[in-house]
């Protein structure tokens, strides 16, 4: 079998078999759907490629979907780029989807579509891959760190992609957490309700017309937080947003949530619902509301909605990285990492030991400051400086 670039007639032809593949493989994500590709291939410079694989019969029997678009590869330290080199990334969700996982058939697979993108890249191109589940036949071959003309270089350390089984009620769900998670959780829940005289309300989005309220209620409290004016990330309602969020919406995935105390939007949460799969892509919380656990208290309800959804949500997706709290919300996990894979040529030899030993030196520095707790006062002391004296949200839109 031969992994190859499928031409624009050809996805045309596919397409139909590849949802059936999507619809059956555990490790289908919403990031391999087409239709998905397309919205964010719609964004600025960014464009889909789809690679099948066919039998002797002309079934299909592999796929994998890559998004290209700039970027660049830094050296970084304290979340501070000292230099950067351009590239074009082209980018895939943890692995390549197979109709046979068996080893011989994946390996076969994996060293076929790596030996055709190996040919096809141009200069300055590397691929990417998110979210590498290290159990896969590509993660075998990412820890050799050299094979069939690439070298791997792990972007991060490796983390636990962290799950929540969603069950049949919130009572279920709770059931699998630890007795002090529990307890906690529902004792924010209590202190949030007596601190507004029970005036809480949960916003749902997951139709056309709900964006514009829901990106005017996300763009309020995302605009409170030390993201936002530490280093100016922040979901806005911008014409981009909604139109991604429209067409998400337009196909039944969008979910997104809004937690109000006595009206005002105080947390938020915008994820899609993809086969049984709550992704929780965004999340924030005003800052000003933090004594009362109102993310937490936000996940409950979430959680509580999915459960009533009549199956239609069996697991609820942190998503990428790791920290306490997904650790305490989750009840399973496996490991991941996310890796380059870059041409083996004589400049990205020289290159990547370079990016390995900066990173390894910058892990060693954070390890050092989390060890004599430097890094949380300085968390905190920029969070402090970064919220303090800002002026109120502004709910103006973008021009479309």
């Amino acid at each position: 079998m031969l992994l190859e670039e499928a031409s624009d007639a050809d996805q045309e032809t596919w397409r139909e078999d590849i949802r059936a593949l999507l619809g059956q493989h555990p490790r289908a994500t919403l990031d391999h759907d087409p239709d998905w590709l397309e919205l964010r291939a719609a964004e600025s410079r960014r464009r889909a490629f789809l690679y099948v694989g066919v039998d002797k019969a002309g079934q299909l029997v592999g796929y994998a979907p890559f998004l290209a678009h700039p970027s660049s590869l830094s050296f970084s330290l304290a979340g501070r780029s000292l230099l950067t080199l351009p590239v074009q990334r082209l980018a895939i969700t943890a692995s390549p989807l197979l109709v046979d996982e068996s080893s011989q058939f994946a390996s076969d697979a994996v060293h076929s579509l790596l030996t055709t993108l190996r040919k096809a890249l141009t200069p300055g191109q590397v691929l990417f891959v998110l979210g590498l589940h290290q159990d896969s036949v590509l993660g075998a071959l990412a820890e050799r760190r050299r094979s069939l003309g690439f070298l791997a270089m792990p972007h991060g350390p490796a983390y636990e992609r962290r799950m929540a089984n969603v069950g049949s009620s919130l009572d279920a769900y709770l059931s699998e957490l630890g007795a002090k998670t529990r307890a906690d959780l529902r004792r924010h829940e209590r202190m949030l309700h007596r601190h507004v005289d029970g005036a809480v309300e949960l916003m749902i989005a997951d139709a056309t017309e709900h964006v514009v309220s829901l990106l005017d209620a996300v763009e309020a409290v995302s605009r409170r937080t030390y993201q936002w004016h530490l280093h100016g990330i922040g979901v806005t309602n911008s014409a981009d947003t909604r139109s991604l969020l429209e067409r998400a919406a337009l196909r039944g995935w969008l979910r997104g949530y809004v937690l109000k105390c006595r009206g005002q939007p105080v947390a938020f949460m915008i994820g899609y619902l993809y086969n049984g799969v709550y992704l929780s892509e965004s999340i924030g919380y005003d800052p000003e509301w933090a004594h009362w656990s109102v993310g937490n208290v936000l996940h409950l309800h979430v959680m509580r909605d999915l459960a009533a959804l009549g199956g239609r949500a069996r697991w609820f997706d942190f998503l990428y990285g790791d920290n306490s709290n997904k650790r305490r919300l989750a009840t399973r996990s496996h490991w991941e990492r996310n890796v380059y894979l870059v041409p083996d040529t004589l400049r990205w030899r020289c290159v990547v030991p370079m990016l390995r030993g900066f990173d390894r030196a910058t892990e060693r520095l954070v390890a050092l400051a989390e060890r004599y707790k430097i890094k949380t006062r300085i968390q905190r002391m920029l969070r402090r400086r970064s919220v303090r004296g800002a002026s109120p949200p502004s709910n103006r839109r973008d021009e479309a």
